[in-house]
């Protein structure tokens, strides 16, 4: 059965999340499936994000958060493993 990986940044890095995806097709990750926020809810508020993402937090095994230029707001992980990524300390992040 596959597992649910949750990937959350801020919407200006969203397309970091397309080589992960990519990683999970290739089965680079094992049996995963990969789910992600999908609107750029900032202008709404904090709550507006945590609503919106509070599902696909609720049915993934893990949660990988990109960290940026500027930080996502802080993602409420429900004792789920939570996997940290700066992206600034990456190669080729100057794009």
């Amino acid at each position: 059965m596959s597992k649910s990986i949750f990937i959350s940044c801020v919407f200006e890095d969203s397309h970091r999340i397309e080589t992960i995806k990519s990683w999970a097709t290739g089965k680079r990750l094992g049996d995963v499936v990969i789910t992600h926020e999908t609107e750029d809810k900032r202008i709404l508020g904090k709550e507006a994000i945590k609503h919106h993402i509070k599902t696909k937090i609720q049915g993934a095994s893990l949660i990988i958060v990109l960290i940026g230029q500027d930080p996502a707001p802080p993602i409420p992980s429900r004792g789920k493993l939570m996997i940290v990524i700066n992206l600034k300390s990456l190669r080729n992040d100057h794009e």
